[in-house]
């Protein structure tokens, strides 16, 4: 299985919201990158979603950076905690297309849910081949099922190439698209509004002159905040352009520092990673690892 993980796909699906209450009728306009929802457009009002590492939404901020949501979820998806006043039908594994049509019920495509019991609401399509109701094989905490026919997870591609069957007769030479997995194992609840490294990378640092710790990316992070200047919001005025030189400098200090070929990236390369990721995003490029 090959996920094309920083092969970014971006594509807007416009759909009417129906709702009981006709007041909240409206045209919503959806953003995913490589089948991840990452943003909605409501009426004109944006928001932005942040995943957990299986795909749930956690996470709400409107277009100035405000928390207007947030969520925490039990092992197979009855929601633990929420809070604020923007709640999303995209919730348990929801940024990967679960979307939640009752309170008790998740559509998933090929059937329905039920994560109050744990398991599918109908037999599996492919049943005998699969499980009939069983969910993900009772493993909620790194497995997924996005088409409702069949458990998807990252661990196991990972494995087979780190422990292959057999005694190897040459060096293991790293396929192309695991690479960027490398890099999803060491990201633990990323949130790019608290995330930092380094001097100058991250929110919270804006970087003045000299203020870099020299490395290559905290460099590039300085030369965009000198970019940016006091408007670092998404929608700023010289947001997308700045961003932009920061997705190409982080790319060259991945290739400096031979990050592709690192099997447990460095801290330098996790952080140019994962900041440019986000920042090519933002100015609608691909950071290829």
């Amino acid at each position: 299985m090959k996920f094309a993980i920083l092969e970014i796909l971006s594509q807007k699906i416009q759909f009417l919201d129906h709702m009981k209450d006709k007041r909240w009728r409206m045209t919503t306009t959806y953003t995913t990158i490589n089948g991840m929802l990452v943003h909605e457009s409501r009426g004109g009002v944006e928001s932005f979603y942040f995943p957990d590492t299986l795909g749930s939404l956690t996470t709400v901020r409107s277009a100035t950076g405000v928390k207007t949501y947030g969520a925490e979820y039990w092992p197979y998806g009855e929601i633990q905690t929420e809070t604020g006043t923007n709640p999303s039908p995209w919730s348990f594994v929801g940024l990967l297309g679960y979307l939640r049509d009752t309170a008790s019920r998740i559509y998933v495509r090929a059937r329905h849910y039920r994560p109050g019991l744990a398991r599918w609401q109908t037999v599996d399509p492919l049943w005998p081949g699969e499980s009939a109701y069983g969910y993900v094989g009772q493993q909620p905490v790194y497995r997924v099922d996005p088409t409702g026919m069949g458990d998807k997870c990252f661990i196991d591609d990972i494995w087979q190439w780190l422990v292959p069957k057999g005694i190897p007769q040459a060096p293991i030479v790293m396929p192309d698209w695991l690479r960027p997995l490398r890099h999803f194992g060491e990201v633990t609840n990323f949130n790019y509004f608290k995330w930092k490294w380094g001097n100058c990378c991250g929110l919270d640092q804006k970087c003045g002159p000299a203020k870099s710790n020299g490395s290559c990316a905290d460099n590039a992070c300085e030369k965009h905040d000198k970019c940016v200047g006091p408007d670092f919001f998404p929608g700023a005025a010289n947001w997308r352009s700045c961003a932009a030189g920061l997705c190409s400098d982080l790319k060259k200090c991945y290739k400096k520092n031979g990050c592709a070929s690192q099997v447990t990236p460095s801290s330098e390369c996790q952080a140019a990673w994962e900041a440019g990721v986000f920042f090519c995003m933002q100015a609608g490029m691909v950071f290829e690892s």
